[in-house]
């Protein structure tokens, strides 16, 4: 039951990969595959967006690789191209003053967090996050990590797999407080490493993701709500790799 187990989510891991236009062959062949594509860096991506003109048409969000037409995952894949992404809303006032509050607090108060504070506390992340900080976290909401392959989620959550998720939760979170309007185009480094951001007028692009909440103020630093989950080309590869092996 475990190998089958085991053996199912590898299969949509896997998938995943195809949908970057990788054909694999078996599972054995995900890592070499997967590292021969060719995906734009962090770097070069801030170089090529910097300087800044609001004022200037937003080109759509480059995707991190190019989609398998024939992929079963179809509409499902996160790491398809974007539409239009979504205007930042303003901060909502908020009906408890959430400032005294740490960021596992918000987050475990709010139901569209229940997968992330899940997987906060399958990396034993929570006390971290509730420490002094200061902290930004970007946070995706349930529907985020739903955008993930059938199995992904529940295989990060297994104990053996504790290094791997607690890498993901890291790439989410930078150290330090940075609100919306101290973002800029370029590089933003996180507790494991670099994120890509675009910054316009009206919207905050991280990586291929965009903010749609911002400023969600926390005892211990900020919380800026995302529309996907964030996931660095290597640790996908890795993740893709200790489930097939």
């Amino acid at each position: 039951m475990v190998t089958n187990r085991f053996s199912l989510v590898a299969q949509g891991l896997i998938a995943l990969s195809g949908t970057l236009g990788l054909a694999i062959a078996s599972p054995t062949l995900a890592a070499s595959k997967i590292a021969q594509t060719d995906l734009p860096s962090v770097d070069s991506y801030a170089q090529s967006s910097d300087p800044v003109d609001d004022n200037a048409p937003m080109d759509e969000p480059d995707p991190l690789d190019p989609i398998n037409p024939t992929d079963p995952m179809g509409d499902t894949d996160p790491m398809a191209p974007m539409n239009e992404p979504e205007p930042m809303q303003p901060a909502t006032p908020q009906a408890v003053d959430t400032s005294t509050m740490s960021i596992v607090e918000i987050a475990s108060g709010n139901p569209a967090f229940d997968t992330l504070v899940q997987a906060v506390q399958a990396a034993n992340l929570a006390g971290t996050l509730s420490g002094d900080g200061p902290f930004t976290v970007f946070a995706p909401t349930n529907d985020a990590f739903a955008q993930l392959p059938a199995g992904a989620v529940e295989a990060l959550l297994m104990p053996e797999n504790r290094d791997l998720l607690q890498r993901l939760l890291k790439y989410h979170v930078v150290a330090g407080e940075v609100m919306s309007n101290q973002l800029s185009t370029g590089k933003v480094e996180t507790l494991d490493g670099g994120l890509a951001v675009r910054v316009t007028s009206d919207r905050v692009i991280i990586n291929d993701a965009s903010v749609t909440q911002p400023d969600i103020q926390a005892s211990n630093g900020v919380i800026h709500v995302v529309s996907r989950v964030l996931m660095p080309r290597e640790l996908r590869n890795e993740i893709v790799a200790r489930l097939a092996s």
